[in-house]
């Protein structure tokens, strides 16, 4: 972010031991995997058991028997749970290991198909100072996500044809579950695998799309760069659906398209990215242009 902060989430895949190491960010947060059935809602009681042993392991056999052993040095995270009917409840206790390096600010445990914590840090970079340069012009669309014009007669155009077909996938997918569960008795088995598989669907196609989306704005401050750019304005598109005539309004299609339309989140990527390198962002108003 652009006060030198960076969230970094920790998952790794749901495992039938208790030991469980997150693949992703070098092991900096630990998969919190304590329940059995991902659609048991968490309770007090599953907090307070919430213990996750962490790292690689090492096995001995010491007088015919076996041993596992943690061979990283586990630290001890001590979570709290908030007052609750005028009591304070006891703290959630974890241990992780290779936590980043850097001046901790939070530490969050979140659930999404599995425990996970979501650690808040000081990466000790700070953001660049503003120098004048090029002005670079940006117009977001929803079948290309970003065309982008320089002063300096430089172009740009990124395509969103995958971020479309990850939305129409997910729409799909959706669709083809939620009709199931009609025909079951709420509660049962088979009514709780079908929901299991919905937030299935919904939580890879968030990665997925989180993925395309900082990819695609990465690959944009990186042209800003090379083109010496230092303000960027960009169109405001918010309510172009809203504020469009009924006779020229679109159809059942189009308005899923629309829908889908991830404006806000590329806005909100580039804000922290472009800040990062001393870039201004500023929004200009697109009503009555062509």
């Amino acid at each position: 972010m652009a006060d030198g902060s960076r969230k970094a989430n920790c998952k790794s895949k749901q495992k039938e031991s208790s030991i469980f190491t997150a693949s992703p960010f070098k092991r900096y947060a630990t998969n919190i995997s304590s329940l059995d059935n991902p659609l048991k809602k968490p309770s007090n009681k599953d907090f307070a058991r919430l213990v996750i042993p962490t790292g690689k392991r090492s096995t001995s056999t010491q007088n015919g028997r076996k041993t596992v052993s943690n061979c990283m040095k586990m630290e001890k995270i001590e979570l709290s749970m908030g007052i609750h009917n005028r009591k304070r409840e006891k703290p959630i206790i974890v241990y992780a290991s290779n936590l980043p390096q850097g001046t901790i600010k939070e530490i969050e445990c979140c659930y999404d198909n599995g425990w996970y914590l979501a650690v808040t840090y000081e990466d000790g970079q700070e953001a660049k100072a503003y120098q004048p340069g090029h002005m670079v012009g940006v117009d977001l669309g929803e079948i290309h996500t970003m065309g982008a014009f320089c002063e300096n007669g430089q172009a740009l155009l990124i395509t969103g044809r995958k971020v479309r077909s990850l939305h129409r996938l997910r729409n799909k997918k959706l669709a083809e579950i939620q009709r199931r569960p009609s025909k079951c008795q709420k509660g049962s088995r088979q009514w709780k695998k079908y929901e299991r598989a919905k937030r299935y669907v919904l939580s890879k196609s968030e990665r997925q799309l989180r993925d395309a989306l900082h990819k695609t704005t990465k690959q944009f401050v990186d042209w800003c760069l090379a083109q010496s750019g230092s303000d960027v304005y960009i169109g405001k598109v918010e309510g172009v659906q809203r504020n469009t005539r009924k006779k020229k309004r679109a159809n059942r299609k189009q308005v899923q398209k629309i829908s889908n339309w991830s404006f806000g989140k590329v806005k909100q990527y580039l804000a922290y990215k472009l800040a990062q390198h001393g870039i201004r962002l500023k929004e200009v108003e697109e009503t009555y242009t062509r």
